[in-house]
């Protein structure tokens, strides 16, 4: 039996794991790469609800049974590429949890937390204007383990900012968490307006004005 020219959705379970099983680890992995890449490139150009299983197959350049030996619908596709993006978006969580923020060099790890997290996106923007576009709108399972993580990097930043409330970095007139829920929407317009639309935005240009911002804020004082 051969996957290409088999409709995947006529046999068994046991038939389809035997025929994803005859080509080599890496292979499959490589071709469901393929797959994934599509998918996001179709879900970002078209939305999940103009999207088809046939827009991934023309765009992957794979039979339509390729498509249903990795994956068993739109939907199912749709969630393995939110999936994609949580495994990337949890190493990026996982190093700004490890980040030390102290004097003198706080505006320097702050840069760096703030390029870091735009060097991600920009480097998958299809992957991000599915996740930020529709991703929690459509599939709610995605919806609990992104906003975990990103409510342990609002407890995170929370931390830093009493830290630093202690040093006299800080007003102590603000609230850690308030600023916290800030930094956390800033971000997200950030990767919504200058990112998604432009992975060539100058991120070093972004990071300074973010840091200009939040250490300066916008009233010009001497006027």
């Amino acid at each position: 039996m051969d996957g290409r020219d088999v409709n995947l959705n006529q046999v068994s379970f046991l038939d389809r794991t035997r025929l994803t099983c005859q080509s080599s680890p890496v292979k499959n992995l490589q071709r469901r790469r393929q797959l994934l890449d599509a998918a996001t490139a179709v879900f970002a150009a078209k939305g999940y609800g103009s999207a088809s299983v046939a827009d991934i197959i023309q765009r992957s350049g794979v039979a339509r049974g390729t498509f249903y030996l990795y994956f068993d619908s739109k939907a199912d596709a749709f969630s393995a590429v939110l999936n994609d993006y949580l495994e990337g978006f949890r190493a990026l969580v996982t190093r700004e949890l490890k980040r030390s923020y102290r004097p003198p060099a706080v505006l320097r790890a702050v840069r760096e937390s703030v390029l870091d997290f735009l060097a991600y996106h920009a480097g998958r923007p299809q992957l991000a204007a599915v996740v930020f576009r529709e991703g929690m709108s459509i599939e709610p399972e995605f919806a609990a383990p992104f906003l975990k993580m990103i409510r342990a990097m609002s407890r995170h930043w929370s931390d830093v900012i009493r830290r630093l409330q202690e040093l006299a970095f800080v007003r102590r007139s603000i609230d850690p968490p308030f600023l916290a829920t800030c930094f956390v929407g800033m971000f997200r317009q950030m990767i919504v307006d200058h990112v998604i639309p432009d992975p060539r935005a100058d991120l070093d240009r972004l990071a300074d004005q973010w840091i200009d911002f939040t250490v300066y804020g916008a009233v010009n004082r001497e006027a």
